[in-house]
């Protein structure tokens, strides 16, 4: 498109410059036309002087020439000849013109020396003989004929050329000018045109763009991607890229909703539904298009209504003074179909469980989190069911309801009949039947143990278990821990070594001497028959590290992690230890009750380090 302007541009510029270079030349030529006929002139003008002189002094019969008067302007003349030679150096015929001129010039000057010869011969008076006259007049002949009229030609021919010369200079002007001006006014147009081109072609590109974006927003195909690599068509490029990613990002976005188990909704300032994902059908048995418009209010257990309400209008007010969501927490006293009250209350940075109706009649235990967008004026909702795991924490509750009653008093009460059966104030036993006493001790012993475990865990979990922190000394605690299980020591005969400074601890003196005692032991029953378990302390930053080394199999490091895990006993391959795999969960749970750490550093085949910290006193 801007090849051919720019071409008939290029042409106006290559005429304008030839015509510039005519005009040059044409001025050099006057100008050298006005030199050479300047000098043809002070040439004819010396040749008209030698001409009066010479017909001054013959036209007496006893006259003589002026040798000096002759000689300088015959000089003046010969220097006019060598400046008009250099003028018509460049034109051959002029110049050969010139050149005999002033071999004509020399010539007469030849004369004019015989003439002064023959004029001194008859300086005696004598009457002006024949030669004489015939040399004057050859003389007369070549300054007359010879050299004036050929130097009068030039000078006429180089006149008229001077004479020709504006005009023809004021034509290649009046040319250049005209061009000039058709150069400007076709610049002038084609510059307007491309501007014109540019702007409609700007302005349907930018439009282009602009109902790209339109159908961005309308989720409809947008128009091919521009040609070409200016910088609009890169924008149009990374536009498209943008556009695919966000698509690409809504479809995930789109089969993460679909195909996620919670209920994921949005809900208007009227507490209408405003849109849900399907897994509103299973949780409350209703279509995801069907639920649009219908009250959420409407699907809350009555009860749990007036909470509700409450926790919608804080996540709002939260929502509308600062961007994070605002959560709260009801707690609900039912199951799936119960129709009891709550007993609700508000807590703040919580979530909120109501009861919701799903529509076969029954009730559905729900955990709700939102988040309140201003801009938008909805509310965003995670609607979780937790039917199945409130079940589960209340067959939990009962089962340690039937732990704490229903076996660990039967247990004590087996126990204290052992006892007395094994005090022989009942009869005295026969060495078998002491066995089986101590057998059935045994048995009572390990589960006691299991459900105090059970019972200790489940109020750590829950949060429940209060602490009696006082100033400890450590040794009384480790004292006391030992003592616990040196029957087991004994019979698997493990040596126990306590090796501690004098260190006064902070914290619960029966708490801490359960950990004791739950590590001491697990070293005694993973030691060999005859190994060593050693119990040492020291103070550090302002906390006591207790630790307790066996010399058992140790535990491999991809199980480390898995150690204080419940239920979870890591033991080496073809090894079958008892126990219930709480204790060391326990341990863990009480250090940290106590403001403490709990690690293990263990190698295969070289033993344990348990170790642990609590604040010193």
């Amino acid at each position: 498109m801007l090849s051919l302007p720019l071409a008939i541009q290029l042409g106006v510029l290559v005429a304008l410059s030839n015509i510039q270079s005519q005009a040059q030349l044409e001025a050099d030529r006057a100008e050298h036309a006005r030199k050479v006929s300047s000098a043809v002139t002070d040439l004819t003008n010396d040749i008209i002087r030698l001409m009066a002189g010479v017909g001054e002094k013959v036209s007496s019969a006893k006259g003589y020439l002026a040798e000096t008067t002759m000689l300088t302007h015959v000089a003046a003349a010969e220097e006019h000849f060598r400046r008009l030679k250099n003028l018509t150096a460049d034109d051959a015929a002029e110049h050969r013109v010139v050149v005999d001129s002033e071999a004509t010039l020399l010539r007469a000057k030849d004369l004019f020396m015989r003439l002064r010869q023959l004029e001194i011969s008859e300086a005696g008076g004598a009457p002006v003989g024949p030669d004489m006259v015939v040399v004057w007049r050859e003389m007369h002949r070549l300054f007359a004929n010879d050299v004036f009229y050929s130097l009068r030609q030039i000078g006429k021919t180089q006149e008229d050329i001077a004479d020709k010369s504006p005009a023809l200079q004021a034509k290649l002007r009046g040319q250049i000018q005209a061009l000039a001006l058709a150069l400007g006014l076709f610049g002038t147009c084609c510059t307007a045109a491309l501007a014109y081109y540019l702007m409609r072609t700007l302005a349907r590109r930018l439009d282009l763009m602009h109902d790209n974006t339109l159908r961005l927003a309308a989720g409809r195909t947008l128009h091919a991607p521009l040609l070409g690599r200016d910088e609009i068509a890169d924008l149009d490029r990374v536009f498209h890229a943008m556009a695919h990613t966000l698509r690409q990002a809504a479809l995930k976005e789109k089969a993460i909703v679909n195909n996620a188990r919670d209920v994921i909704c949005t809900i208007d300032e009227e507490g209408c539904f405003v849109s849900a994902n399907p897994a509103t059908e299973e949780l409350l048995g209703i279509d995801a298009d069907a639920i649009i418009g219908l009250s959420v209010i409407d699907l809350i257990y009555p009860d749990d209504a007036g909470i509700a309400l409450k926790f919608f209008d804080a996540v709002q007010q939260q929502g509308q003074s600062q961007p994070s969501a605002a959560t709260s927490r009801s707690g609900s006293g039912s199951g799936s179909g119960s129709g009891s009250g709550s007993g609700s209350r508000l807590v703040p940075g919580r979530t909120l469980e109501v009861r919701m109706k799903h529509f076969n009649g029954s009730w559905k235990d729900t955990l709700w989190s939102a988040s309140w967008s201003a801009e938008q004026n909805q509310l965003f909702c995670v609607i979780h069911d937790i039917t199945e795991r409130l079940k589960t924490e209340r067959l939990k509750q009962e089962l340690m309801v039937m732990v704490n009653h229903d076996l660990r008093s039967p247990l004590s009460t087996l126990q204290i009949t052992f006892a007395l059966l094994k005090s022989g104030k009942y009869g005295r036993l026969s060495a078998e039947g002491e066995a089986l006493i101590d057998r059935g001790e045994r048995g009572c012993d390990r589960l006691l143990q299991l459900t105090r475990d059970l019972l200790d865990s489940d109020r750590l979990e829950a949060h429940k278990m209060e602490l009696n922190v006082e100033r400890c000394a450590l040794e009384e605690i480790a004292l006391g821990a030992v003592e616990a299980i040196a029957g087991v020591a004994e019979t698997r005969q493990v040596l126990i070594v306590i090796d501690l400074p004098t260190l006064h601890i902070k914290g619960d003196r029966l708490r801490l001497e359960q950990i004791l005692s739950n590590l001491l032991s697990n070293a005694v029953k993973y030691s060999p028959r005859g190994g060593r378990v050693r119990l040492t302390a020291c103070s550090q930053n302002g906390q006591a590290l207790i630790s307790v080394f066996d010399n058992g199999p140790g535990i491999s490091a991809n199980k480390i992690d898995q150690v204080f895990e419940r239920f979870k006993q890591v033991q080496a391959p073809g090894q079958q230890m008892p126990g219930t795999g709480l204790g060391l969960t326990i341990c863990k749970a009480l250090v940290e009750l106590h403001g403490g750490k709990i690690w293990v550093e263990s190698e295969v085949g070289k033993g344990s380090q348990f170790s642990f910290t609590v604040p010193l006193a």
